[in-house]
């Protein structure tokens, strides 16, 4: 089943590349489990799957390129998953050399610990 609703916010084109956290989604009739991953999946892959990207893109409106504009991937804004709020705070908690980047991964490393798993696990 495609989904691409979401395939044109996360992976607008091929070209553009991005990562997304993948995890389980309400009503799983599966274990949690989490994958990262720069494809959009089947919906029922990750049972009712919900995606948390790194980065999401939103269209520009198209304008007239003039004679010495270039083509390519400037349609899209890209936009940070990662909150300014939550990159402030992580500054604050770990330093000033967090960066967006280094959240989304800590998270994904997180989701995979299992004192999460077995403090969130379906009772």
């Amino acid at each position: 089943m495609a989904r691409p609703g979401i395939s044109s916010i996360l992976f607008p084109k091929p070209s553009i590349k991005n990562y997304a956290i993948v995890v389980s989604g309400v009503g799983a009739t599966k274990d949690f489990s989490v994958l990262l991953t720069e494809h959009i999946s089947d919906r029922h892959f990750q049972s009712n799957d919900q995606y948390f990207p790194l980065y999401y893109y939103d269209e520009r409106p198209k304008q007239s390129l003039s004679l010495f504009d270039e083509g390519g991937d400037s349609e899209y804004i890209r936009r940070d998953g990662i909150s300014d709020f939550i990159l402030e705070r992580a500054k604050k908690q770990y330093g000033k050399n967090v960066v967006k980047e280094d959240i989304f991964y800590y998270v994904y490393g997180f989701l995979h610990s299992p004192e999460y798993r077995e403090k969130f696990a379906k009772g």
